[in-house]
């Protein structure tokens, strides 16, 4: 559900906060739109990937907020499909 993480800045990465030039909490935070980035491409490479070995890729979310962003409450599909149990 990485993909789905609020870029806002929580001041919840600790080494990095310290340094942050930007560090203003409610502001957009650089690594968090740096790791939105890698995670989209190899979310990308996994369909391309799917799709060229004709094997079907069914996309998910759960533990979303109204803005469709992830609450952080459900991390793994293993997670949910246990809560939903």
């Amino acid at each position: 559900m990485d993909k789905l993480l609020n870029p806002i800045c929580r001041v919840d990465y600790s080494d990095d906060c310290q340094i942050c030039m930007q560090r203003q909490i409610g502001r957009k935070c650089e690594r968090k739109l740096n790791k939105l980035k890698n995670i989209q491409r190899g979310c990308l490479h996994v369909y391309s990937i799917c799709k060229e070995i004709e094997t079907s890729c069914t996309r998910l979310i759960w533990d979303v907020d109204e803005n469709g962003f992830w609450r952080e409450n459900i991390k793994g599909i293993d997670d949910y499909y246990l809560m939903e149990r």
